[in-house]
């Protein structure tokens, strides 16, 4: 995909496609992901790892774009971890963030006042967006990749954050673990996703299903009330029953996964929690 930095350099890594034929007619497509880390807690828009970050998923666009041009109707998933922290940086909640006069941002997923720069950054990539992408984010030079085709970039996609839409309020829940079960800080960030793509032209879904949170993977220890929301079961009518509704499928949950383990060693199976959806087609 594109050179890696650290201790990633001794790494092969990219992006993986998979077309799954689901049932007699029907098919899924889905990539998944690892782009750059950063080993700093608020790595700034000029810092090296930032830059592979943003040029990588400038790539992971074209990447998808070209596998996915044929199959414009069919569901498809990116997921993984993308080392972009979705929460806020203490500076940009200070200084009100990345203002709304600098592009349009109309996607209700890219409110200025719930996502961090770099995230606005990194979803706006994604869907080929290049003037919703924050200035000081913005890759230098349009990689060249001739095996991906063009190099023209442009909108093509609505994304949603399923994970984000999922929360009631909507936070960037933790998917970082402090795997060992120590006592002491470690390091609580938002940076594994599940995005939805579809086409530029397409009905862009509102969200309307909600599920039980858990208090342990917001930032600050925040408390979340739980009483306004509620399990949707798939036979009771529902019409909130799914958080869109699709000819092709519908996306019934989305959460983050924690996958204790009962071990004097570590209390989770990995340094970051997992990140899964239902689909039903």
């Amino acid at each position: 995909m594109y050179y890696f930095l650290n201790s990633y350099r001794l790494a092969c890594k990219g992006a993986l496609y998979v077309r799954l034929k689901v049932g007699n007619n029907k098919h899924i497509n889905i990539f998944s992901t690892h782009l750059q880390a950063s080993y700093e807690n608020y790595p700034p828009p000029d810092s090296k790892s930032v830059k592979v970050r943003m040029n990588q998923a400038l790539i992971l666009h074209k990447f998808i774009y070209k596998n996915m041009k044929n199959h414009i109707s069919e569901p498809c998933f990116v997921m993984g971890d993308f080392n972009v922290d979705g929460v806020r940086q203490p500076e940009e909640i200070e200084n009100k963030g990345w203002y709304t006069d600098k592009a349009k941002l109309n996607d209700h997923d890219l409110d200025v006042y719930a996502h961090s720069n770099e995230y606005i950054a990194l979803v706006n990539l994604l869907r080929g967006n290049l003037d919703g992408v924050p200035e000081e984010y913005m890759p230098k030079d349009v990689p060249e990749t001739p095996l991906l085709g063009t190099n023209d970039i442009t909108t093509r996609f609505n994304i949603h954050n399923l994970i984000y839409n999922h929360q009631d309020p909507k936070v960037h829940p933790i998917t970082t673990s402090n795997f060992r079960g120590v006592k002491g800080p470690f390091e609580e960030k938002s940076l594994d996703y599940i995005f939805e793509f579809t086409p530029i032209g397409t009905e862009n879904r509102e969200d309307n299903c909600n599920t039980p949170v858990n208090d342990n993977i917001y930032p600050n220890n925040e408390t979340i009330d739980n009483s306004q929301t509620t399990t949707p079961t798939p036979n009771n009518n529902n019409n909130n029953e799914f958080i869109n509704k699709n000819d092709n499928y519908n996306i019934c949950s989305a959460k983050v996964e924690p996958y204790e383990v009962d071990n004097p060693n570590f209390k989770y199976i990995s340094d970051h929690f997992s990140v899964t959806t239902t689909v039903q087609m």
